[in-house]
């Protein structure tokens, strides 16, 4: 289970980084 965990931990990670590169792109 904490494998799991750190993988979920770090996909939220990932999208939020992805959305602050998006939005500085579209910026």
């Amino acid at each position: 289970m904490t494998f799991q965990a750190a993988e979920s931990l770090s996909e939220q990670i990932a999208q939020h980084l992805g959305q602050r590169i998006v939005t500085r792109d579209l910026a």
